[in-house]
């Protein structure tokens, strides 16, 4: 591991890549973090699943000069090579998120910026799409009436504006594999031909964090899911010392159009790996980590 001081903190990152199939994991020549910003913990869905969910009704005071000042103090120690904005639902401080965005690409365009969100504001999503890389929405079924009834919100986005959305090609959307929903090789098919019609070419599905009673009952592993070879592409396997394990593929949709896949697992919910968290006021180690600053 590398061993770096941040904020008169020694702290250790990883020093070798993700073990890609069977070969050796290839070393990590610069050290780099990746940084998650939580723009709110207020969330205007009710997700069974979310571990945020004792906290959804409570805003954030964010701290905007505080993160302008934990930017530049670790950028001249480390590389920051990722900017994620996170929540609660992040776009519910749509002035504030497209603030921190505007203020990371002028410090340095090279960051790659993403937020993840539920997609119910996408007037606010439009405005910040030329200062992100990438927006990855949830969406947890291809059915617009069951998806709505998995966030508990009936504004999450139809697959029409999610198609008019998609134009922007920065679209990414996100799929939790939950028991009786998307939990099997033909629901994932379906799921994935659903995006072909949506304009969408870019796909994860995502094993549930064993965090509550719900997550634990409707838990599906993706390495259980057993796909025709003449269906879904297997492209990469990738593993980090078994915390998480994720795997690529590639989908011929019956279009012709191609839509990459991924499959990720994070057996321990602890994990941070190289990830920081600016919580709105603190930077931490990891989402559940010691307060650096």
């Amino acid at each position: 591991m590398f061993k770096v001081k941040l904020f008169n903190e020694e702290v250790e990152l990883k020093d070798y890549y993700c073990k890609l199939d069977n070969y050796e994991p290839l070393k990590i020549d610069e050290p780099y973090i990746n940084v998650y910003v939580t723009m709110t913990n207020k969330c205007n869905a009710k997700c069974p699943f979310c571990c945020n969910e004792n906290n959804q009704n409570k805003n954030i005071d964010f701290d905007f000069e505080k993160f302008q000042y934990v930017i530049s103090e670790l950028a001249k120690t480390i590389k920051i090579k990722k900017l994620s904005l996170t929540g609660g639902e992040p776009t519910l401080q749509g002035d504030m998120m497209y603030k921190v965005l505007e203020y990371i690409k002028k410090y340095n365009t090279d960051i790659f910026t993403v937020v993840n969100t539920n997609g119910t504001n996408l007037n606010v999503l439009a405005k910040c799409e030329p200062l992100l890389d990438s927006i990855a929405i949830s969406r947890h079924h291809y059915d617009d009436n069951i998806n709505r009834m998995i966030f508990g919100n009936q504004k999450m986005p139809s697959s029409k504006e999610l198609k008019e959305f998609a134009k922007n090609k920065k679209l990414h959307l996100s799929c939790n594999l939950i028991r009786g929903h998307i939990d099997t090789e033909k629901e994932v098919l379906k799921y994935l031909e659903w995006c072909s019609k949506v304009d969408c070419h870019d796909v994860g599905f995502v094993t549930l964090m064993q965090t509550n009673d719900y997550c634990k009952q409707h838990f599906i592993d993706f390495n259980n899911l057993h796909f025709r070879k003449d269906k879904l592409f297997t492209t990469k396997n990738w593993n980090f010392n078994n915390l998480c394990r994720c795997r690529n593929y590639a989908y011929v949709a019956e279009n012709l159009e191609i839509i990459s896949v991924y499959a990720r697992y994070y057996v321990s919910q602890n994990y941070s790996g190289s990830s920081f968290v600016y919580d709105g006021k603190n930077l931490r180690l990891g989402f559940n980590g010691k307060i650096l600053v």
